[in-house]
């Protein structure tokens, strides 16, 4: 079995998205608008559920794990104030010190890659921050929950579409159950929009491109 190759990752992803805009004529499964309404319901229930039902208080670092973000809080303002490519963009658990002068001495971390700390250090530098702390994270992270969420719903209306030949109401009032399911179990709600770390990040892009596979006629992934 031979692995996929770069430039069919990228037709596999343009055929996902061209689907996405302009479904193909054979396949009257999928509805565009369905799909979007969905989207649009998952996205104003999970506003309101964390508005009114249960507001985050983003200047709290505390909780099950919290320290996991505060080591992220402390990787990205490390690459934020030397500079990421003068780290190599590797995490350290140190910041430069008289005590620790070298890269070295500052013990780098190595268990997980740094692409977590990328995408937030990335955000911040969009958005002209030279320095975060847990409120920023803490909004970044229920930012990608609640796009996570929407994806869950446009996956199971994908996937509904292709396996129901239910009205279009029944497949959307299915799709938004499933997602609004997803996003509050206990252990989801907590970790997914208040801990941030490689595990929890690296859910944005599974359904990412488990929603590519859907709306695509072949695989992403080989």
């Amino acid at each position: 079995m031979t692995g996929i190759t770069p430039i069919k990752l990228f037709s596999n992803i343009l055929t996902g998205l061209k689907r996405l805009v302009l479904p193909v004529k054979k396949d009257k499964s999928w509805n565009i608008w369905s799909a979007v309404t969905a989207g649009l319901i998952v996205a104003c229930i999970f506003i309101a559920f964390y508005k009114f039902y249960m507001p985050h208080d983003f200047n709290n670092l505390g909780g099950k794990h919290a320290w996991v973000s505060g080591s992220t809080i402390k990787y990205v303002n490390m690459w934020l104030e030397e500079g990421a490519s003068k780290l190599h963009f590797t995490n350290y658990e140190f910041f430069s010190s008289v005590e620790k002068p070298s890269l070295q001495e500052r013990e780098p971390y190595v268990s997980y890659p740094t692409g977590v700390t990328f995408m937030v250090w990335s955000a911040a530098r969009v958005l002209g921050r030279n320095h975060i702390d847990i409120s920023f994270l803490k909004h970044f992270q229920l930012a990608m929950y609640a796009l996570e969420t929407v994806l869950m719903s446009l996956i199971a209306y994908s996937i509904l579409s292709r396996k129901e030949k239910a009205g279009e109401p029944v497949k959307i009032l299915l799709s938004v159950a499933t997602a609004v399911l997803w996003m509050t179990i206990p252990v989801n709600n907590w970790f997914l929009s208040n801990i941030y770390w490689t595990d929890l990040a690296v859910f944005l892009w599974i359904l990412a491109f488990l929603f590519l596979e859907c709306i695509t006629d072949t695989t992403v992934i080989g």
